[in-house]
């Protein structure tokens, strides 16, 4: 009971999340479940869940969407993906989850340091190249396209924008690792069982944001997730160190 409702707040926080930045849902939902699961459930239960956000927020901003932008950086997360999915399933889950808490608080670090900007900004192609192979190594083992959102950040100039293309790429991540998930066996009767826990939460963070998007500010949302996910990923990586792995 006490399981439920500790995985059904965080998809509830995570989805909200999601609602009103366009990304962090991932971030938050792995922070959040990895005090009291392993990676191999976590990222097959982050995958199913998200995957109707990303449709749903790709649908609404598609007008938006930039296909010569977004193209590049899509086949190169995919070339990502696949070693960051063997790493997943064959990577020590301890070392998984250290890695995981020090990219959260690098990603909360970096965002807390940069200054926002609504002037487009170009990347050289080998660094855009560099950052999105890495990206999809860090998509296949938890699911998060923490590099995609500093580089989108960088690039998009409004919320809009952003969140189109963020999400074209989240979509096309998402099929790619169904497609692969499936057949490396993720997707378990655990698996299923804990999105169905999790998944009315799901639904009812995305109303929630819905109806309170145009109430708060952008910067005050920004604020509260770079706190949330940098004492999260601080204590997660405590808990990580200090005992067993989940």
């Amino acid at each position: 009971m006490l399981l439920g409702m500790y995985l059904f707040l965080g998809a509830f926080v995570s989805s909200f999340v999601k609602g009103i930045t366009g990304f962090a849902n991932t971030l938050i939902l792995n922070s959040w479940y990895s005090f009291c699961l392993p990676n191999r459930l976590i990222t097959p239960i982050d995958l199913i869940l998200g995957f109707p956000c990303n449709v749903y927020m790709l649908w609404i901003n598609r007008k938006n969407i930039h296909l010569r932008e977004i193209l590049p950086v899509i086949l190169i997360v995919v070339c990502g993906i696949f070693p960051g999915i063997y790493l997943l399933k064959y990577g020590d889950p301890k070392g998984l989850k250290v890695c995981l808490s020090i990219a959260i608080m690098g990603l909360a670090v970096e965002m807390m340091t940069r200054k926002r900007t609504t002037v487009k900004q170009s990347m050289p192609k080998w660094l855009l190249a560099v950052v999105a192979f890495v990206s999809g190594l860090m998509i296949g083992m938890y699911g998060i396209g923490a590099l995609l959102v500093a580089y989108f950040d960088r690039t998009c100039v409004n919320k809009n924008e952003f969140r189109a293309n963020i999400c074209a790429v989240f979509l096309a991540d998402n099929i790619y690792r169904f497609i692969h998930y499936g057949i490396q066996g993720f997707f378990s009767m655990e698996v299923l069982r804990y999105v169905l826990m999790a998944f009315p939460a799901i639904a009812l963070g995305f109303y929630v944001s819905t109806k309170v998007d145009k109430k708060i500010s952008e910067d005050t949302v920004r604020k509260a997730v770079i706190a949330m996910l940098f004492v999260s990923g601080a204590a997660l990586l405590v808990k990580t160190l200090l005992l067993p792995a989940a």
